[in-house]
């Protein structure tokens, strides 16, 4: 395992450079900290204050706090870094409410269908969720206890990148995985994921997948390209923590270019406002 969180070892990603953090840090340097102004610093806090110190703080605190350790190659083998899983879930969680969940309702609205909020809104829906963290799994289900939801949603401790099909997936008609696709990558393996996904759940009609994409700076290849002036702080902060872990963040055409190999198709791509270029791809089977 490369972090202790995370799936694989990707030290492949950490040699090449592009996109890890010798990249990052090339992006950190060169930032002109004097166009950072006052109203800019009470935006960011007012958009993102609780996903920041859930994320940053708490959740990646520990992997921050050893940079000048894990920054060197002979010590990125085995479990070399740490984070806060259930800190990180809690992020994951207000991020959600914030940004993703207005575009994922818009989407759910489309889709005409008659977790904890989509149990709310459809009495008669059921849900399995699977997550690799053993705390996660007792947060969450402890909370969908509290919340009633305890006979109807399942929750189970697994790799969702190595799910095998088994009877009780047959009834699943809606699939959704949210911020947790960077752990597909690197590409070869993403697209073996998709297909085992799409085998393993044979009857879904609508795979929404939403996750934050790595940006390009000022990239004639890339629509989706920002600028030096655009990029949000935060940004660069979220960019180099998953660089530190050897994470492989997929840019927008990355991922794009994976949907029709894996066995799916693109019927819809919702962009997420939020300080980092996030989207949620609505994906039927191909």
């Amino acid at each position: 395992m490369a972090c202790g969180d995370q799936l694989g070892d990707s030290e492949w990603f950490w040699k090449s450079g592009k996109g890890g953090y010798e990249d990052m840090l090339q992006r950190i340097s060169e930032f002109e900290r004097d166009k950072t102004t006052p109203a800019d610093i009470v935006t960011a806090k007012q958009n993102s204050s609780i996903y920041l110190s859930n994320w940053l703080m708490l959740g990646s605190g520990s992997l921050f706090s050893r940079t000048q350790y894990v920054l060197r190659n002979e010590n990125r083998t085995g479990t070399f870094c740490w984070r806060n899983s259930v800190a990180i879930a809690y992020a994951c969680r207000d991020t959600n409410r914030q940004h993703f969940d207005p575009v994922f309702w818009t989407a759910m609205d489309e889709l005409d269908y008659e977790f904890h909020s989509i149990l709310e809104r459809y009495p008669e829906t059921t849900g399995i969720g699977i997550e690799l963290a053993r705390d996660t799994v007792k947060v969450a289900a402890m909370e969908a206890s509290e919340r009633g939801f305890g006979n109807r949603l399942s929750l189970k401790e697994g790799d969702a990148c190595e799910v095998d099909y088994h009877e009780g997936f047959t009834q699943v008609d809606l699939l959704t995985c949210l911020s947790m696709g960077y752990g597909f990558w690197p590409r070869a393996n993403c697209v073996a994921v998709l297909q085992r996904l799409r085998k393993a759940f044979p009857n879904v009609s609508r795979f929404l997948l939403g996750d934050t994409s790595r940006i390009l700076l000022d990239s004639a290849h890339s629509k989706h390209a920002a600028t030096e002036d655009s990029v949000a702080v935060f940004t660069l902060g979220f960019e180099f923590g998953h660089a530190l872990m050897g994470a492989y963040l997929p840019t927008m055409e990355d991922w794009e270019d994976v949907f029709g190999e894996g066995g799916w198709r693109c019927k819809k791509r919702h962009l997420v406002p939020s300080p980092s270029l996030s989207v949620i791809f609505e994906l039927e089977h191909g």
